[in-house]
């Protein structure tokens, strides 16, 4: 039985998504994908994991359930920092105290036995725009152009999964 590869993402929706959205779509025609474009448009909160069988359901229920007790985001609790380019990477890089204590928080919650993978928290909040290219140089002058890292957004927490076919489902 094949493991279902998991992780957990904090994805922007509004005037913010819109911009990063339109920024894949130009970066990817103009200078061509990065490996940021095999990914939605997200924040990673967790590394991934697996689980077979009844065990991903059963993750998938617990840890959505806690996601939604938790409830979304709230308002400004999310923050983009600045649009940052270093080491062969653009993005946007966040800050949110929320957003860590829900990693926490879902973390705690996993039961992970035998030899499953544990859930990784990710500590580093950010929105990859572009890596795995030799040089980042153009996606950052797009990046700049076309993304306002000040316009508003709200953020959807979700359990999402990679498929064998490489398209994502989120949960």
């Amino acid at each position: 039985m094949t493991a279902r590869e998991l992780i957990l993402y904090a994805c922007p929706t509004g005037p913010l998504a819109d911009d990063l959205e339109a920024f894949f779509a130009e970066a990817t025609s103009r200078l061509g994908p990065t490996t940021a474009q095999t990914y939605p448009v997200h924040c990673t909160l967790t590394g991934f994991f697996r689980r077979r069988g009844e065990r991903a359901d059963a993750a998938l229920r617990r840890l959505g359930e806690v996601i939604d007790e938790v409830g979304p985001p709230p308002e400004g609790s999310v923050t983009v920092d600045r649009l940052g380019v270093h080491d062969g990477w653009v993005g946007l890089e966040l800050s949110s105290p929320w957003l860590l204590d829900l990693i926490d928080v879902v973390v705690a919650a996993d039961d992970v036995i035998g030899d499953e993978d544990a859930l990784r928290p990710k500590d580093w909040l950010h929105v990859s725009l572009a890596y795995g290219v030799g040089d980042v140089a153009p996606y950052a002058e797009l990046a700049r152009e076309a993304v306002d890292p000040a316009r508003p957004a709200a953020w959807n927490v979700n359990l999402w999964e990679r498929n064998m076919n490489g398209s994502w489902t989120a949960h």
